[in-house]
């Protein structure tokens, strides 16, 4: 069950605080055509992205008061985009009520963001709240998602087992990573029980040529899921977001969306996961989501990215939650709200060691960051109802290559 809140796409030369024009439907009906306004100062989104990327690396003096704030404004906020949808129509509020109303978990139950205007894309509507809370977190839960017009046919293959997905871990140098870390290992362990049923395989070397190889490969299974474990950068000259893939001598190479949704769409790829680090120098525009929007476009089936680089230990938590949800035979939506879920239940995020031998406990509500884009309503890569099967042998754990665990060291 879907209720979509469409926006129009606004024409270049329209000012970037322009209304933009939105319909809802729900259920056959639709609203009429009105102006979305955005209620989000630029004051809250740079406040958003200090919060996420800057704050919980050494906080001092007012930083804490400034998080404690924003800590608290993010329901508002939340609220705030909910009113720019629902309150500027009474038609739009009456289908959001029938919508609401028709919710009792016997299906999915999600709010569409549809539209490729990057205005309405650079908005948190992770957020998305009423006056009972937090959408995602209610009972039962409305998902959101993002989509958008795609320029391809999708041509994504269906999933069949073994579910195999590829690990790409890309550390290249001068890059500015901060750590060696990868998700693989909480990964790993959330699919451990599923057994044969799935295979994880790690891409060697990381680069474009040698994805391209792998998925273009007749002889070799098919790949379903791609887990892109490293960094992202936007180029706002040519408007486009790159993810940092390694070239034959270990450096950067910038491999564009249009490229690799290409690639990623010709070879059928289902789901995607864009997994952003922490960086010493985060860039000011979030290159995930224009990735994701583009590979979206480009035909791929569905995205998870982040809205921002996210801290270590949030992206080991988010991939160990998010992959024990699919391996319990949930959507992909549904397991991405799951670890949202986690994320905020727990908000300890690390512990920083200050002068004097003092431990200082940091908290962090990143549980937002994670988006979902998707052109697929349910998309269930290991089945409804999946079989058990034996967890891998401490012997068949030993044999997978662990060097992609421990990075380069950069």
């Amino acid at each position: 069950m879907e209720l979509i809140l469409r926006f129009t796409r606004l024409d270049r030369d329209a000012s970037f605080d322009a209304p933009v024009p939105v319909t809802v439907h729900f259920a056959g009906s639709d609203s009429e055509t009105f102006d979305f306004r955005n209620p989000l100062a630029d004051a809250d989104l740079t406040d958003l992205r200090w919060y996420i990327e800057r704050y919980p690396l050494w906080p001092v003096g007012p930083d804490y008061d400034r998080a404690e704030a924003l800590q608290a404004r993010l329901p508002r906020l939340g609220r705030a985009l909910f009113d720019a949808v629902f309150d500027r129509s009474a038609t739009a509020m009456r289908l959001w009520e029938r919508f609401d109303g028709r919710r009792d978990g016997a299906e999915p139950s999600t709010v569409v963001v549809d539209t490729t205007e990057p205005r309405i894309l650079r908005l948190p509507w992770e957020l998305l709240a009423d006056e009972g809370g937090y959408l995602f977190s209610k009972q039962p839960p409305v998902h959101v998602r993002r989509r958008m017009h795609r320029s391809r046919d999708l041509r994504v293959r269906p999933f069949q087992p073994p579910v195999r997905l590829l690990m790409v871990i890309s550390r290249p140098a001068g890059a500015g990573f901060i750590d060696p870390r990868s998700s693989a290992a909480p990964l790993l362990d959330a699919l451990d029980p599923l057994g044969d049923a799935v295979a994880v395989e790690f891409l060697r070397p990381p680069t474009l040529a040698a994805l391209n190889a792998r998925l273009r490969d007749r002889d070799a299974p098919p790949v379903h899921v791609v887990h892109f474990d490293g960094h992202g950068v936007y180029d706002p000259a040519v408007g486009l977001g790159f993810l940092l893939f390694e070239d034959d001598r270990q450096e950067r190479h910038n491999v564009d969306a249009e490229q690799l949704g290409a690639l990623l769409n010709e070879c059928g790829i289902p789901l995607m996961v864009l997994d952003a680090c922490q960086t010493a120098t985060p860039d000011e525009r979030n290159p995930f989501a224009s990735v994701a929007a583009r590979l979206i476009e480009s035909g791929v089936g569905a995205i998870v990215a982040m809205n921002y680089s996210v801290l270590v230990e949030t992206a080991k938590r988010l991939t160990g939650h998010f992959y024990y949800g699919l391996a319990q035979g949930k959507a992909v939506s549904a397991a991405l709200d799951d670890a949202r879920l986690q994320l905020l239940a727990d908000s300890k995020r690390l512990t920083l060691h200050r002068p004097g031998d003092v431990e200082e406990i940091i908290h962090l509500q990143d549980w937002f960051v994670p988006a979902l884009y998707s052109q697929e309503a349910v998309l269930r890569p290991f089945g409804a109802s999946p079989h058990p099967h034996p967890a891998l042998s401490h012997r068949e754990r030993n044999q997978i290559d662990p060097s992609p665990l421990r990075g380069r060291g950069r």
